[in-house]
């Protein structure tokens, strides 16, 4: 099931920058400053059906611009599984460049809580991703074994929240466009 398109408008202020924060957090490895962003999604009540791909999977589409950088994510959930299905059969994929498993451990049915513990920063780790061209940021969740094709087996329960983490880079051709009207602005100057 497709959940439409969330668009934010969460870059007014954003400067752009190199996407890689300091220790401080304030500024990049070139000491310029730079704003990194976040969001959170409420996903209670959102469910994870069959395997990855399928049709009956719930999906979120962010619209959160071209040449975003995704630095990391986190979470805070609590989940119940139907049927039998274990708590680690859910995965949460991040427009196929990183997959969370946040019921990892718990090879059993039932509720448990899961949690990041704050925001894990994927830049340090060489697991950042940048969204393609449309600018949008696909989720999926998903089951790694399915026990019931076609019915849900986890649900999110009340309070459960993902957070992302991000900044506004320009993307090569961005910067190449931007170059060529800063060439030719100067040039007509002259």
């Amino acid at each position: 099931m497709k959940v439409p398109f969330i668009t934010l408008s969460v870059f007014a202020g954003l400067s752009i920058a190199s996407p890689y924060a300091s220790d401080d957090g304030q500024t990049n490895l070139f000491g310029e400053s730079i704003a990194v962003g976040s969001i959170w999604i409420d996903f209670s009540g959102m469910y994870s059906v069959d395997s990855q791909g399928s049709l009956n999977n719930q999906t979120l589409d962010l619209l959160l611009g071209q040449g975003v950088h995704i630095l990391g994510v986190g979470w805070d959930f609590a989940i119940s599984t139907f049927e039998g299905s274990w708590l680690s059969d859910v995965v949460i994929d991040f427009d196929g460049q990183f997959l969370i498993t946040p019921g990892t451990g718990h090879d059993h049915a039932g509720t448990a809580s899961s949690s990041s513990g704050g925001i894990i920063e994927l830049w340090r780790t060489g697991q950042d991703f940048y969204l393609d061209q449309d600018g949008i940021l696909d989720i999926e969740i998903f089951e790694s074994y399915i026990d019931n094709p076609g019915e849900p087996e986890a649900q999110f329960m009340a309070g459960s929240t993902l957070y992302i983490q991000f900044v506004n880079t320009p993307t090569p051709s961005t910067l190449i466009t931007s170059g060529i009207g800063i060439l030719y602005f100067t040039r007509r100057r002259r």
